[in-house]
């Protein structure tokens, strides 16, 4: 068991990772460019755990990029800038045409600072049912011998790591599920 643990705890974690979509690491100041859609921006990775900074991007009439430090961040998923604030000298076109990209660089934290324990409970379970299970016969999910009959409930036979219902269905809160793309109608 000492020799299978490791491999099956790498198995099932893969397995995890593989079904929430996420590594359940902390990600610190990573750049992301983002369209900010009326001038609210959605971070895709989180729980966001800091936004460090946004940029306005220029674009292709030789804007510079502008820091934006009036944004405002709702402590969730949001970044919200005020088009009522500017400044000094950056021409009044980009913030009331069509010509302003509307792109913005945003620095920010996010992720896990411990792995959630409610993760490694379904971890080290998926892995204990396999440990535990009474045979090591790949396919065998059941035998019985005169008045003892076993059935084992995970696939695998006792040889690999399968994550059931039950386990899937505690993951569920940290599943991300797909992304949506905002797109300006002219």
């Amino acid at each position: 068991e000492n020799q299978r643990a490791p491999v099956l705890l790498a198995d099932a974690s893969a397995q995890i990772r593989r079904y929430c979509r996420r590594d359940f690491l902390l990600h610190t100041d990573e750049s992301v460019v983002l369209y900010g859609h009326d001038s609210e921006i959605l971070l895709p990775q989180y729980p966001v755990q800091s936004v460090s900074s946004v940029t306005a991007v220029g674009g292709g009439m030789g804007l510079p990029d502008v820091p934006i430090p009036w944004y405002t961040f709702d402590g969730i998923r949001r970044v919200r800038i005020d088009p009522g604030h500017g400044i000094i000298n950056l021409p009044e076109i980009w913030w009331t045409s069509d010509l302003y990209p509307g792109t913005f660089r945003i620095v920010y934290s996010w992720g896990y600072q411990t792995v959630p324990e409610d993760v490694v409970m379904v971890c080290t379970n998926a892995v204990l049912g396999v440990l535990t299970a009474p045979t090591m016969a790949a396919g065998v999910i059941g035998e019985t011998i005169g008045v003892y009959s076993y059935r084992l409930e995970r696939g695998g036979g006792g040889v690999a790591v399968a994550l059931s219902a039950a386990d899937l269905a505690a993951l569920k809160d940290y599943r991300m599920t797909s992304a949506t793309v905002l797109a300006r109608l002219r």
